[in-house]
């Protein structure tokens, strides 16, 4: 860990220590040992955080393509993300499945409606 001089910021900002973001993620897992849980990316897409929570097994959770593309820049296994947004192109859908996201939240038939038929026996995720 880096240690900062605190008299030298001279405005108000945000410290992160993606040990720490590592350590909740982990402990958080402990209280439902039967259930993924996926760290929200959109919450904090940092590299550092990213790098730190892979390395530590995590799964993830994503809402745009640019988020997806970044994981998966940085190996992630696409089996390990959740394509979370509920309102999705078919763009969208298409380009999670070429890359192998296998899990998505959908909140309305019109939702399922989008997918080939070749591929709604898939597990989706309800929220």
């Amino acid at each position: 860990m880096q240690t900062l001089d605190l008299n030298q910021i001279k405005t108000p900002c945000w410290l992160f220590d993606p040990e720490i973001v590592v350590a909740n993620y982990q402990h958080f897992t402990t209280l439902f040992e039967n259930a993924k849980i996926a760290y929200a990316f959109k919450a904090n897409p940092h590299p550092a955080f990213a790098t730190s929570l892979i390395q530590a097994g995590a799964h993830f959770c994503v809402v745009s393509t640019p988020h997806l593309k970044q994981l998966l820049a940085l190996n992630v296994n696409p089996q390990r993300i959740v394509y979370s947004h509920t309102i999705k192109s078919l763009d969208e859908i298409q380009f999670a499945l070429q890359a192998g996201v296998r899990c998505f939240a959908c909140d309305s038939l019109a939702e399922i409606d989008k997918w080939p038929i070749s591929k709604r026996q898939r597990k989706f995720l309800s929220v």
